[in-house]
């Protein structure tokens, strides 16, 4: 749980710690789409690798709420609504993708791991597969990047 004394340091709380982890992998820096009532950040372009085989793309849906729990002070949270980080190969075909849209027009509303045509499909139906992980964090997909390349990637 992410939490501020006010909406604006919850967010920045939530800023923070999602950049914490992007900054392992790349200078990019997260950007955010105005509130509808559910707020995004997002990157505005994708992390490469640095020999350009694979891009990650990060998009992370939350909502700001007053937590009504708490009477001795103000508390605010910033709760995640949703997310989408995705794996793609240098042909733009997606590799990997976490995704959780509880709120989306799919019926898969729990979180779950789409295996795309870019991973090689050994079995092609998996590519329309959801497999459930429980909530994530952009930390794997981060972390997968490091692994793939040994290095730093870079915003493209």
């Amino acid at each position: 749980m992410i939490f501020g004394s006010t909406p604006v340091e919850a967010v920045g709380v939530l800023r923070g710690l999602l950049q914490q982890a992007i900054a392992c992998i790349s200078t990019a820096v997260l950007s955010e789409r105005p509130p509808s009532p559910t707020r995004t950040l997002f990157l505005a372009h994708p992390i490469s690798s640095p020999h350009g085989r694979v891009t990650v793309r990060i998009q992370h849906a939350f909502v700001v709420i007053h937590d009504q729990s708490r009477a001795t002070r103000e508390r605010w949270e910033a709760r995640t609504a949703g997310y989408m980080y995705k794996l793609d190969g240098a042909d733009g075909r997606e590799i990997l993708a976490y995704h959780w849209h509880p709120a989306g027009r799919s019926h898969k509303q729990r979180p779950h791991l789409h295996i795309g045509a870019g991973f090689g499909a050994i079995q092609p139906a998996w590519q329309k597969a959801h497999f459930r992980t429980g909530f994530v964090t952009p930390g794997p997909m981060l972390a997968l990047l490091i692994d793939h390349s040994g290095r730093r990637g870079t915003a493209s």
